[in-house]
């Protein structure tokens, strides 16, 4: 039987708490899409959108969003919704992750919705 120590359990608690970004950072933006770049070096797929952004956070420094792995299923169905949106000029919900992982200065993307 494993016994865990009451300051180690707090201690661990803390620091989940410490490295999870506060509600308020994860940023929203609802507009359309006016701009959708696919980078040759290395894949990075990231889109401006017309329209307002709510929140972002401290290490989202540019207004793009940035699908966090094109490569993945999720991934590529992110970007058939940019395009989409784009070809037919519907309007777009983005919901950040409220992280940077895929590039330091813009928001990864964890959820795309497009209007009718």
């Amino acid at each position: 039987m494993i016994r865990l120590r009451p300051i180690a359990v707090a201690a661990a608690f803390l620091g989940a708490l410490a490295t999870t970004p506060p509600a308020w950072a994860f940023g929203s933006a609802r507009g359309t899409v006016y701009r959708l770049h696919v980078r040759a070096s290395d894949g990075l797929v990231y889109t401006y959108l017309n329209g307002d952004r709510i929140n972002r956070p401290a290490c989202a420094v540019h207004p793009y969003w940035i699908i966090r792995d094109e490569t993945s299923a999720v991934g590529k169905q992110q970007l058939a919704l940019l395009m989409l949106a784009q070809a037919t000029g519907r309007t777009v919900i983005i919901q950040g992750s409220g992280t940077c992982t895929r590039h330091v200065d813009g928001e990864d993307i964890k959820e795309v919705a497009v209007e009718e």
